[in-house]
């Protein structure tokens, strides 16, 4: 379950300047974006990080639950290279969707998708199986 909403105080961000610092002479094969006290579109620099790593990765694969940021977040973060979005989407409705991706709008996970998608970026269904979904798989 996702600490972010039962943690208090919220996590503070990674500052930006902090992994360019330490990072700017390093190559990698894979970098994973994936939250585990919120969500990793939540770093307020995120595009400034996908962006210094996609010259020095050969993939960056972004886990999210898909609800946050508007439609020119997603469509610049599909002009960046090397970039998939792992989208997780656990229902195929809004009440079972919900039942894990706490505070999380599927209407709103599926246009960031298709907005992301139409923009050239490429993406994926991640569906974590439970009890309370398995049905729908």
């Amino acid at each position: 379950m996702c600490r972010r909403t039962w943690m208090d105080p919220a996590p503070a961000d990674l500052p930006f300047s902090l992994i360019h610092d330490r990072f700017q002479n390093h190559t990698f094969d894979r970098i994973k974006y994936c939250g585990s006290n919120g969500d990793p579109l939540m770093a307020t620099d995120f595009l400034d990080f996908a962006t210094f790593f996609s010259f020095r990765s050969k993939e960056q694969l972004i886990h999210t639950n898909g609800c946050l940021r508007n439609k020119k977040f997603w469509q610049d973060l599909a002009q960046i290279p090397n970039v998939k979005v792992s989208w997780g989407i656990d229902g195929i409705d809004q009440k079972t969707h919900a039942k894990y991706r706490v505070d999380t709008f599927l209407d709103r996970i599926l246009e960031n998708a298709k907005i992301f998608n139409d923009a050239g970026g490429y993406s994926q269904w991640s569906f974590i199986k439970f009890r309370h979904n398995q049905e729908q798989i």
